[in-house]
Order: C-alpha cells, then sequence, then structure tokens
C-alpha cells in the first residue's frame, strides 16, 4: 500500500468546496457578571467624567443591579444625562433617577 504524501494527495478543489455550508449556530455568550459594588464604581467614574454634566452632587447607590440616582444638579438635561449614562452601563437592569434641579440653577 502506497503512503500518502502531498506529492501523491489528489489535488483540485475540495469536493464539497461549492457547497454551502450552514454557519455553526453558537449561543450567544453571556455578558459577565458584576457585583454591585463594581457597578456603583462604574457609573460613579461615568458621570463624574462627562462632560455634559457635573456629577459632583451626585450619589449613586445600586442594589442587585438597579442604579438609585439621588442629588441635585444644575439643569434637566443632566438629569436625563444621568440615567442614560446608568442605563447604558451594562450589568445595570434598571433607573431609579430621583435628581432634583438644584433651585435658582436654570
Amino acid at each position: 500500500m502506497a503512503r500518502k504524501t502531498p506529492s501523491n494527495l489528489r489535488s483540485g478543489p475540495h469536493p464539497h468546496a461549492d457547497t454551502p455550508r450552514e454557519e455553526a449556530s453558537e449561543p450567544a455568550e453571556a455578558l459577565p457578571s458584576y457585583s454591585d459594588a463594581e457597578l456603583e464604581r462604574s457609573l460613579s467614574g461615568l458621570i463624574g467624567e462627562d462632560a455634559a454634566m457635573d456629577g459632583s452632587n451626585v450619589s449613586i447607590h445600586i442594589a442587585d443591579g438597579v442604579a438609585h440616582l439621588s442629588g441635585e444638579v444644575l439643569t434637566e438635561g443632566e438629569v436625563q444625562r444621568a440615567a442614560e449614562i446608568a442605563a447604558s452601563l451594562p450589568g445595570i437592569t434598571a433607573v431609579q433617577n430621583e435628581l432634583v434641579v438644584k433651585r435658582g440653577s436654570q
């Protein structure tokens, strides 16, 4: 029996090269889970670094993935922006936004 070597292997296209292949459907990767403390630190950093708002008077508490925002901001836009930032953070399941606009600031 002849040993198969690169020189005596059949050349040409693979016999099934023109046959469409079904893509393997793999389950979607699960999002990593983060502790409430990790989420709190991340959200605090994101709000504090956001150029569109002053987050210095925003208090953040996260329990079971629910972000609780409280404190005072300068504009209604900052109230909305804080909620948007919180909602966009993976791991946050809901946002309770109790931020208020500081009197006399608008």
